[in-house]
């Protein structure tokens, strides 16, 4: 085959190249080849040791946290075990339970949830709130002179799922109320939920109100009071037979609405004791609710706030402050007597739609269990069992 000028080039330049030859040794090439060889490296593999290490590090922590939880566990069901023994159980349909949405402040006793102290911490100690193991509901009370007051009863959160839930915390308030001259909701009739909102009260076959006026009011503010900060907007209310029960005043009365009402807190003297009671009016604004607490309203009903305490409101949201206007001592006051003012001021503020309220100017910067210098939060309710002072 002839060949192409391009093989004939390549031919040519192949010639004209130098021979190739390799001078070295054999002796010389083994012994590089030896050399070599001696001097490979070998990546050593830490992946290994590595993670075993980091497993048994792993596995350290988590066993030491599952053994406390296990402690823990331990108290807490201890400590449930004990409280729970002071309430009933049930199991039905919700209650008139108070809002729970704000933070509880440790240190005011207005509030004084149920505290399970724990270990130290860098403030000295470290207490551990179990109010969400708790719920608070309203129930009306009746006095010897047939006025309403108001209390707040703390109840296990598993054993306010139903009416008869909380008759059976009226039974048990009446116990740790220990007071003859107040009746717990004394009403024989039975709870039925209609739906949601609405509420069905059957008087029982000896239950009769219908004494005059006084008694007639005294049946709708036991209601009005026990259901006040609950979901229920209606209460109708029928006879054991099914008709609707007739008053001498009003007549006829086959429901109760709830009214939204803002009301302010007096004091009311029992014995020894002072409970705060509701205002029959409602006030359009906080200021004119304050004011009227420095008046007597009648011989039980008596003021709260001192007629010198002079001080300016100011709203930013759910947040109320009082500055005083001039430098205002609670100290001066007795320690009931104070107590009934902050109390009443902050169920007041509550009524109000307030979360939390501020003093300004106040001589001391804690009183009996309140931090001034911080927002106190509103309480859940007033007459808070287990709280109230003689």
């Amino acid at each position: 085959m002839k060949e192409t000028n391009e093989e004939k080039q390549l031919t040519k330049l192949l010639k004209q190249m130098p021979d190739i030859e390799d001078r070295r040794s054999k002796e010389d090439i083994y012994r590089k080849i030896m050399t070599k060889e001696a001097t490979t490296y070998y990546r050593y593999n830490w992946s290994r040791p590595i993670i075993g290490i980091i497993s048994l590090f792993l596995l350290t922590i988590v066993t030491y946290n599952l053994l406390a939880a296990n402690d823990s566990e331990v108290e807490y069901s201890q400590e449930d075990t004990v409280e729970s023994k002071q309430f009933t159980e049930s199991s039905e349909r919700s209650l008139p339970l108070v809002d729970e949405s704000e933070k509880l402040n440790k240190d005011a006793s207005a509030e004084n949830s149920i505290l399970l102290e724990e270990e130290s911490s860098k403030d000295g100690e470290k207490a551990y709130d179990i109010a969400n193991l708790m719920d608070f509901i309203q129930l009306g009370t009746l006095t010897e002179n047939g006025d309403v007051i108001p209390i707040t009863v703390p109840i296990m959160r598993e054993e306010t799922t139903s009416i008869n839930a909380m008759v059976e915390a009226a039974k048990q308030s009446n116990l740790l109320l220990n007071d003859n001259q107040l009746t717990v909701l004394p009403l024989t009739g039975e709870f039925s939920e209609i739906d949601e909102t609405t509420l069905l009260y059957t008087m029982g076959e000896d239950e009769n109100w219908n004494v005059g006026t006084a008694g007639e009011s005294a049946f709708i503010r036991l209601l009005e009071q026990t259901f006040e900060q609950s979901e229920y907007r209606e209460i109708r209310v029928e006879n054991h037979d099914g008709t609707t029960p007739e008053f001498s005043h009003t007549g006829h009365l086959p429901s109760i609405l709830m009214k939204d009402q803002r009301l302010a807190y007096y004091s009311y003297p029992i014995s020894d004791k002072f409970y705060l009671i509701p205002s029959f009016q409602s006030f359009d604004t906080i200021d004119q609710a304050f004011q009227s607490m420095k008046e007597k309203q009648n011989d039980l009903m008596l003021p709260t706030i001192p007629s010198t305490f002079e001080f300016t409101l100011n709203s930013n949201g759910e947040t109320l402050t009082i500055t005083s206007q001039e430098s205002f001592s609670i100290a001066s006051l007795e320690v009931s007597e104070g107590k009934r003012m902050m109390e009443s001021i902050l169920n007041t503020a509550r009524q109000f739609g307030y979360s939390e309220v501020i003093f300004l100017n106040i001589a001391e910067n804690e009183w009996e269990g309140y931090n001034l210098l911080h927002p106190i939060p509103v309480p859940k309710g007033p007459n808070i069992i287990g709280q109230m002072d003689e």
